[in-house]
């Protein structure tokens, strides 16, 4: 089926659509067979690339190589992403989450604590300037909105940073994670013992 995808993509070369989905398909085939690794990681890349001035492809570049081990090259491109949502007004939450996520692994727990701190400011404004453009007060679809994806995992980084430092902290991160994904049915985000 993939080496299919990537006969069409002869066709289009430079198509957005067709880029994301052989991304999309490459990493799948990624997670089930170890051995597309390289392939995965060069077709974000290459989707990035595309479309350089796009921030959603350069965050999603970001956590895709902190997720295959590739952590200081995770964390520039995230310190890129936030550069790029500064230089342009935009927010990054997941930029940000990100960025605390490799400082967690380098064992920077203040820069990390900073980083999900601003990923929280950062998906909290985007939830309200969201529900401030397209939700009408009694929608039933309030919580549709990516941003609530990085409301749990900041709450959620920030509770495994404080569960050995100060614990009312920890439980107060952990109750906001919680309240978060169980609203915005982001339950399988928490880890399974907050579950």
């Amino acid at each position: 089926m993939y080496s299919t995808l990537v006969t069409h993509e002869e066709l289009e070369p430079y198509s957005f659509n067709t880029q994301n989905f052989i991304t999309q398909t490459a990493w799948e085939l990624f997670i089930r067979e170890p051995s597309f690794r390289e392939e995965a990681i060069g077709r974000y890349i290459r989707l990035r690339n595309l479309m350089p001035q796009y921030l959603p492809p350069q965050e999603i570049l970001a956590n895709v190589l902190v997720a295959v081990g590739e952590i200081e090259l995770g964390k520039s491109e995230a310190e890129l992403g936030i550069r790029m949502g500064e230089a342009g007004g935009r927010l990054t939450p997941q930029s940000f989450w990100v960025l605390g996520e490799t400082e967690k692994i380098y064992g920077n727990q203040d820069n990390a604590i900073k980083a999900f701190e601003k990923s929280i400011i950062h998906a909290e404004e985007a939830i309200i300037q969201y529900h401030g453009r397209w939700i009408r007060p009694d929608s039933s679809n309030k919580y549709d909105n990516r941003a609530y994806a990085f409301l749990v995992l900041a709450h959620q980084s920030l509770t495994l940073i404080y569960e050995t430092i100060d614990i009312e902290k920890a439980n107060f991160h952990l109750e906001k994670a919680r309240k978060y994904a169980f609203n915005s049915n982001n339950v399988l985000l928490l880890d399974s013992r907050f579950q």
